[in-house]
Order: C-alpha cells, then sequence, then structure tokens
C-alpha cells in the first residue's frame, strides 16, 4: 500500500479486507464441514460471492491502471491484528502470498494506496464518516460492503441507525458495492473469473521459479491457494483445501 495516492475512488476497508485475506471466508467454511455444504450454504455463498466481486473488482481496476484509496491505518491495524494475525497460521500464510505474489504479479497495475487528506486515526464509526467527508470534498464515490448482507442491501443497520451505504445516498454520494460497480464496469464475470484464476496459475508457477519464500513451506499455501481461488471464482471444489485444516500446515509457516 503506498503512502499517498489521488483516487477518484474510495475503497472502504471491508473491501480492501476481502482482497487482502481469507479469514472469513476459510472461518465460515470450517463450520460447514466440506466444500459442498458451503456452496449449498445462502451465508457461505454470500462471503464467497464478496470475496469473488471484491477481486475481480481490483483485476480490473489493475487491467485498466485505476487509483483507489483507503484508510491506511484501519486497514494495516485490522489485517495485522484480526484478519491476518502471525498468532493464526493459516490466515497469515494466505495473505503472505497474497501481498508477495498475487498484488505484484497479477494486480500491479492497480494503483491502491492511502488517502490523501484522510484523519489516519480514524476507525469505525469515525472512518465511516472520514470517508464520507473526504468524498464529499473531492467528488469520490465510495465502494464498500456496508448495507450488503445475504438478504440484499440496506441502508440501515439491524439496530436501525443510518449506516455507510445510507449516509451517501442521504448525502448524494455515489455509492456501490463492488457488484454493483463491476455491473457498471460492464464486466463478463464468468470470464474474468476464469481469466483471474489462469493468472493466478501462472503467478504461482513463477513464485515457485523464482523462489519467492525462503521458507519452502510457505509453497503449500502458495499451491492451496490455487484451489481457494478457483472454488471463490469458480465454485471449483478441489481436493487441496483438506491442506487448509491441517495444524501443522500453520505450524511449519511459523517456522
Amino acid at each position: 500500500m503506498s503512502d499517498r495516492v489521488e483516487s477518484k475512488i474510495i475503497l472502504d476497508t471491508n473491501v480492501v479486507m476481502e482482497i487482502l485475506a481469507v479469514k472469513d471466508l476459510l472461518d465460515s467454511g470450517e463450520k460447514l464441514g466440506t466444500e459442498e455444504a458451503a456452496l449449498g450454504s445462502p451465508v457461505f455463498r454470500y462471503r464467497q460471492l464478496r470475496s469473488r466481486h471484491a477481486n475481480l473488482l481490483v483485476w480490473l481496476f489493475a487491467k485498466q491502471r485505476i487509483n483507489t484509496g483507503s484508510l491506511k491505518n484501519e486497514v494495516v491495524d485490522i489485517l495485522r491484528d484480526k484478519m491476518a494475525p502471525q498468532s493464526d497460521g493459516n490466515s497469515y500464510g494466505f495473505t503472505t502470498v497474497i501481498v508477495h505474489v498475487v498484488r505484484p504479479r497479477m494486480l500491479h497495475g492497480w494503483g491502491f494506496g492511502a488517502l490523501i487528506h484522510a484523519n489516519p486515526l480514524a476507525t469505525k464509526e469515525d472512518a465511516d464518516d472520514e470517508l464520507l467527508r473526504l468524498a464529499l470534498a473531492h467528488g469520490d464515490a465510495i465502494i464498500t460492503n456496508e448495507g450488503l448482507s445475504p438478504d440484499g442491501y440496506s441502508d440501515v443497520k439491524k439496530n436501525g441507525d443510518i449506516n455507510l451505504r445510507g449516509k451517501c445516498h442521504r448525502d448524494g454520494v455515489p455509492v456501490f458495492s463492488p457488484a454493483e460497480y463491476l455491473i457498471r464496469l460492464g464486466a463478463d464475470v464468468p470470464v474474468e473469473a476464469r481469466k483471474f484464476c489462469d493468472a493466478y496459475e501462472k503467478a504461482a508457477r513463477e513464485a515457485l521459479r523464482s523462489k519467492t519464500f525462503a521458507n519452502p513451506n510457505m509453497n503449500e499455501f502458495l499451491d492451496t491457494l490455487d484451489g481457494l481461488y478457483r472454488f471463490i471464482m469458480r465454485d471449483e471444489v478441489d481436493q487441496r483445501f483438506e491442506h487448509i485444516k491441517r495444524p501443522t500446515v500453520s505450524e511449519r509457516a511459523r517456522s
């Protein structure tokens, strides 16, 4: 993530986490037990499509060399403390592959940086208000998963308070989910999903050949992420998912 970026598109942290981490998806899948059960679960399907649409969105941004801005401190803090902590070997291992292989080899055209003029200490509700303030000041669009649930879209939270999506509608700020922005771009999702998976397979081969990771045990995550992306993007069930549940994977990744 670069220090500063000029952008007309703001990516909310909840979208960035779908790109840089897979913890929520893995946790949801583990509760269901099998990939087949996961594909039949509406709640898991919702999580899967969130990941699919966010990743395909920045895949297309990379092709079109589009810049986006986010709240850097919030992204780093949530990634480090919640979504990919070193104490969670699996989540940390997959995020390491995403940061060192996917980002530079597949998404290098996507300008992903910290928002200029943003309050670096803003988190939670304050972060939402900060994104709204910046969008109003600079005419930016906001892409967020706020207001999105397995039941569809809503401008209010469960407690009745207005959410970021609702605030944008109230104040006239263009707001989209990743799925909505893909429609705006005219994306052919099945075609781009196949291209994304093929690109990862190539990137993984190149990473192996160039010995990107000094720890050879990281190559297991490199291989398993191929199957995980194919599951996310194309509903393909792969026996490599068995590796995710082995406790020795986490232990070896930290060695």
